[in-house]
């Protein structure tokens, strides 16, 4: 039969599936099939049929029939779709997986264990695959900020006696930043040790090594300067960095990780120098120009020269309106003017130093410690709300998703303007995008990232309701899709 026959018979078929015919399109297919003798003829058609007939096994069937790797995308995503049990697609697809010898049914099991959150079982199916499956599974869990798993993965990696010198560096690296992210700095530590060992036994340097070199030693000096509170042997690693041979432009990162160091030691002048060296030498767009300009304001409030930070704070609000600094400053100032800082007892003036440098590091103990004592000598609680927002936004750029949801709950309920009427009415006007809208999808993204997607959708939808326009609308359409 030619292909103009088969066409005749489809339409054929399709007129008795618009009719809600469906046994005698199914008939009419299956028919055909055994007369051209090609068992995988309207594989398409007959699965659209089985879903409509809610006959799922032998849709899932009809799916498998046409996989290839061009299909593969296609297959994956009906299945997905199908409205039954997970299981029914688990082993229809594992069947074919034990009567197969092709790797393809194995991808999508893969994929499809993936898709159901299973991934201690996809785990198994990309070790089974090869060390490529098993370096995209590990990229997966990374984004799905599975980083435990993504260790494990890794070091599997590692046991292949395969894989060349290159690659170990670069796995090496990897593994470092995942314990780093799960907050196990001395693993991390030891990997990034191993990263340089590496780097001396590779024959080249690419560009691309010297990179990671240099993101490495960036690390270690965060390590340094935030678990081990020694800024001086920090910045040893950051002129390690400055002296691999890559693009200027990453001096200016150093430079403010530097003056961090100087601000941390309490040698302030070295740190405001070194800010004003920035801000001097870059455009007003450029991100660490704006950084280094917040990072001057804070110098300037530590050091208790309260003249130059309210005259930063003026200067900072008329040029540099709307960046990614400007609700941080706005508040942090309001917040500091709320509490009379000028006139504050050495006690609360101490505690909020360390508080807000415990911010910008990882020692999570010594921060919660700095909190509590910072909350006790703020006896008035609607101005506790910065320090509080300030906590549970650390929380959630450091994956504590509980933790920063407990928080975020808490503020969700009080009054969040943390400024004076006055102030806070201004601020609206100009058409900063207001805290209770931030929270809000704060609360949606930590449900979102512990899995209980219901919740999720329960306040993603509601800040749609109230905030159509609002600044993350786009964002959460996206993750609502």
């Amino acid at each position: 039969m030619n292909k103009k026959g088969y066409s005749i018979y489809n339409q054929i078929a399709q007129i008795y599936a618009r009719e809600h015919l469906f046994e005698k399109a199914v008939d009419f297919y299956k028919t055909v099939r055994e007369i051209s003798g090609n068992n995988k003829l309207y594989a398409r058609e007959l699965a659209g049929i089985y879903k409509l007939q809610m006959d799922y096994e032998n849709a899932i069937k009809e799916y498998l029939n046409i996989l290839n790797l061009k299909s593969l995308r296609y297959v994956k995503y009906y299945l997905e779709k199908l409205e039954c049990e997970n299981k029914i697609v688990i082993d229809a697809i594992k069947e074919r997986v034990g009567d197969s010898k092709q790797n393809l049914y194995k991808k999508l099991l893969g994929k499809i264990y993936l898709s159901y959150k299973k991934y201690e079982d996809a785990f198994e199916i990309y070790q089974s695959l090869g060390v490529k499956s098993m370096l995209q599974f590990a990229s997966i869990c990374l984004k799905n900020h599975n980083f435990n798993l993504g260790i494990t993965t890794y070091l599997e990696v590692l046991q292949n006696d395969k894989i060349n010198n290159t690659v170990k560096f670069e796995i090496y690296k990897k593994v470092g930043d995942l314990y780093y992210k799960t907050h196990r700095y001395q693993k991390a530590r030891e990997y990034y040790s191993s990263v340089l060992s590496q780097a001396k036994i590779l024959s080249t340097k690419t560009y691309q090594t010297n990179f990671t070199l240099f993101e490495t030693y960036i690390q270690l000096s965060r390590i340094e300067y935030h678990i081990n509170n020694s800024p001086s042997e920090a910045r040893k690693y950051i002129m390690k960095a400055r002296n691999l041979p890559i693009r200027k432009k990453y001096d200016v990162k150093l430079d403010i990780f530097l003056a961090d160091c100087f601000l941390f030691e309490k040698k302030y002048k070295k740190a405001i120098e070194i800010y004003e060296n920035i801000i001097q030498k870059n455009n007003k767009d450029n991100t660490f120009f704006l950084q280094s300009k917040y990072k001057l304001y804070q110098a300037s409030v530590f050091s208790e020269q309260y003249a130059k930070s309210d005259s930063l704070f003026k200067k900072f609000i008329k040029e540099n309106y709307r960046n990614e600094y400007f609700n941080d400053l706005v508040s942090l100032h309001f917040f500091l003017k709320n509490i009379k800082l000028k006139s504050a007892n050495d006690s609360l003036k101490i505690y909020l130093i360390h508080f807000l440098q415990k911010l910008e590091g990882l020692d999570i103990k010594r921060l919660e410690s700095s909190y509590k004592a910072l909350l006790q000598v703020i006896k008035d609680n609607s101005n506790s709300s910065f320090i509080k927002l300030s906590l549970a936004n650390y929380y959630f750029d450091n994956f504590y998703y509980e933790k920063a949801l407990k928080i975020y709950l808490d503020l969700e309920k009080m009054d969040l303007s943390g400024k004076t009427e006055t102030d806070s009415l201004k601020i609206s006007e100009e058409g900063i995008s207001g805290e209770k809208e931030f929270i809000q999808k704060q609360i949606g993204d930590c449900y979102y990232f512990l899995e209980n997607q219901f919740r999720a959708e329960v306040y993603y939808k509601d800040y749609l309701k109230s905030f159509p326009a609002g600044s993350y609308a786009t964002e959460i359409r996206q993750k609502l899709e």
